[in-house]
C-alpha cells in the first residue's frame, strides 16, 4: 500500500516553514499509525526548503537533480527504498523549468539483493515545540500516585510506566528501513 503527497511549497509562502514542517510530520505521524505498512511517498515542489528537513522526517530523498537552472527545487521523498527509473524532463514550452518524471520499473543491479532492516529512532524535527509542550504538562503533572507507594519496587514500575508513556506520546518513535546497498551516510537520521 502506498500513500501519496504532493507538496507545492511557494518562494515566499504566507506560512512559516516550521508550521510546514509541523504539518508533514503530522501527516506522516497519522498515516504511519493508521497505515503502519504502508510506503509514505512525498513528491513536488520544495523550492527552497532545505533537504535535511524532509530528511529529518524520517523520509529519504529519491530523486534529487536541478530542475531549475542549478537548484534542486522539485523532489520525490520515500519512507523505504524504491525501485523506480527517474529522469528529469525539460519543459514542452519556452521555459528555464524542468520536471521529474518517476516510473515503477525492473530491478536496477545495483539494487538487487538488498539485505533490508529497520531502525527506531526518537526525533523530533520540532524538538522546541515539543518540549515546551512536555514542560507545560509537566508543570502540572501530579506524582502522588507515586509518592504514595509504600513499596520501592511497585513505585519504580509505576514510575517507568508513566514516564515511557510521557516519551512516546511527546517524542514518539520513528522507523526508518535502510539497507546494506545504502551509502555509509546513511543513517536513520539521515
Amino acid at each position: 500500500m502506498y500513500v501519496v503527497g504532493a507538496l507545492y511549497h511557494p518562494p515566499k509562502p504566507l506560512y512559516k516553514q516550521a508550521e510546514l514542517l509541523n504539518e508533514i510530520e503530522r501527516s506522516i505521524d497519522i498515516f504511519s499509525a493508521d497505515f503502519s505498512e504502508a510506503t509514505i511517498v512525498l513528491a513536488g515542489d520544495f523550492n527552497q526548503l532545505p533537504d535535511i528537513c524532509i530528511q529529518e522526517l524520517a523520509l529519504q530523498p529519491f530523486q534529487i537533480a536541478p530542475t531549475h537552472g542549478n537548484n534542486c527545487l522539485d523532489r520525490i521523498y520515500c519512507s523505504e527504498p524504491l525501485v523506480y527509473h527517474c529522469q528529469t524532463v525539460v519543459s514542452a514550452v519556452e521555459t528555464g523549468h524542468k520536471a521529474i518524471a518517476a516510473r515503477f520499473g525492473a530491478c536496477n543491479p545495483s539494487h538487487c539483493n538488498k539485505i533490508k532492516f529497520t531502525k527506531r529512532f526518537r526525533f523530533a524535527l520540532t524538538l522546541l515545540i515539543r518540549m515546551l509542550h512536555f514542560l507545560i504538562f509537566f508543570k502540572n503533572f501530579s506524582w502522588d500516585e507515586i509518592l504514595d507507594i509504600d513499596d520501592a519496587q511497585p513505585g519504580f514500575d509505576k514510575f517507568y510506566k508513566i514516564a515511557k508513556n510521557m516519551l512516546d506520546h511527546f517524542f514518539p518513535e520513528r522507523t526508518v528501513t535502510l539497507s546494506d546497498k545504502d551509502p555509509y551516510y546513511m543513517t536513520p537520521r539521515r
